[in-house]
């Protein structure tokens, strides 16, 4: 019981991190263009680091809506959840998420070893996380290169 417990309460930070965290970043946003006068379009276009937050901030609402429609009904390290979690991990390490690693890690660690089977993620689930995983890549490249000049 206690680690049902355990699980639930990272799985729900995590997954009101990844909500919470764009909404915020939207509504910055949102008030940075009415107090600088300038439509979304233009602050996105100058501002390169408002682009790269709002590429990284709907990629985080991707990954949200992904934890909550996988199936959490067998949660174990060898489940298809646990294999998503560990996948979230790799993916937060290349966007530079370090708070998304702690909070991903957590959740995974939270997890049971035992499993009843290994169960195998789909060719179409496979395609769509190798695609989130390039885009990781290419945001965290990009926001690298942005914030070091």
């Amino acid at each position: 019981m206690m680690m049902i417990k355990k699980q639930t309460k990272f799985y729900k930070l995590l997954m009101g991190y990844w909500f919470l965290v764009p909404a915020l970043f939207l509504a910055y946003t949102g008030l940075t263009c009415l107090k600088q006068a300038i439509s979304f379009q233009e602050l996105l276009t100058t501002t390169p680091t408002f682009s790269v937050g709002f590429l990284i901030s709907c990629v985080m609402l991707v990954m949200g809506l992904m934890l909550v429609k996988v199936d959490k009904s067998n949660a174990s390290r060898k489940s298809i959840f646990g294999k998503f979690i560990l996948f979230s991990i790799v993916q937060q390490i290349m966007t530079f998420n370090i708070v998304g690693v702690i909070l991903s890690g957590l959740t995974f660690y939270s997890l049971s070893h035992t499993s009843s089977e290994n169960e195998s993620l789909t060719l179409s689930t496979k395609i769509v996380m190798g695609l989130i995983l390039v885009l990781s890549l290419l945001m965290g490249l990009i926001s690298f290169n942005v914030f070091n000049k």
